[in-house]
């Protein structure tokens, strides 16, 4: 339709111009004539008039009978989409992903308990149940989230070295934090001062992370992955009683 009235205002241009032509020469040609007598120059303006309407008429029929020439939208292009993107995952496919990510869980789930099993052992004689609670279920599993640390300790044990504590945050945060070892070393320092901020006194935030791998065989060890964890016994705390 656009096409189809760009065309139709473009004659009617002509056209105009045209006619407007031939008033021009009708007014030459009347002042020729009153002010010559040349027989020769009014037959020629008499033959350009002539001319000009026959042209003009010619122009307007043809314009008017010529089928015109309709402009057509291009053919639909049919862009398929990848059908990578959108075939649907294969029986198979779902069942390897269920089974990738109950692995996944199981792991979880067996880290988590390697971790509880080692911290009760490690400390049933230092800190009461409910203490190891806030320490599991409150402080640890906050490591890699909010860091709603909650203080463990209510009193000095003295039993507890700092560089236990040092150690446990380093073998703990070993197998739940991923990234960098300076992002590790933050995480755990945070995690170390909020829950043991007594045995900690003396320590900074800023100082604990290059101090959580510093070898002391006299204290809990360091215990790198894969190795399993393995509790520790406090030294002279072997006939003391389970705290309750």
């Amino acid at each position: 339709m656009k096409g189809n009235t760009t065309h139709n205002n473009i004659r009617l241009w002509n056209v105009a111009n045209l006619a407007l032509f031939i008033c021009a020469v009708f007014c030459l040609r009347y002042y020729i004539i009153n002010t010559t007598d040349s027989s020769v120059i009014c037959l020629i303006m008499n033959l350009t008039i002539v001319i000009s309407i026959i042209g003009l008429i010619a122009y307007l029929v043809d314009g008017y009978t010529r089928p015109q020439n309709t402009i057509t939208a291009p053919p639909s292009i049919n862009i398929n989409s990848d059908s990578t993107l959108t075939e649907p995952i294969s029986k198979d496919d779902a069942e390897l992903i269920r089974q990738t990510e109950e692995e996944n869980r199981r792991r979880k789930e067996e880290q988590w308990a390697e971790i509880a099993s080692y911290t009760k052992a490690t400390f049933h004689k230092i800190f009461t149940p409910a203490q190891i609670e806030i320490l599991l279920n409150n402080n640890i599993k906050e490591l890699t989230g909010d860091e709603n640390y909650m203080a463990v300790e209510t009193s000095i044990n003295r039993h507890l070295k700092s560089d236990d504590l040092l150690h446990f945050g380093w073998n703990v945060s070993k197998r739940l934090l991923s990234g960098t070892q300076k992002k590790l070393g933050v995480t755990t320092a945070l995690f170390l001062k909020k829950s043991f901020p007594m045995t900690l006194s003396g320590y900074d935030i800023g100082n604990i992370p290059s101090k959580l791998r510093v070898e002391n065989f006299k204290v809990l060890p360091l215990i790198n992955p894969p190795e399993p964890l393995v509790p520790y016994v406090f030294p002279d705390t072997e006939n003391l009683p389970v705290l309750a």
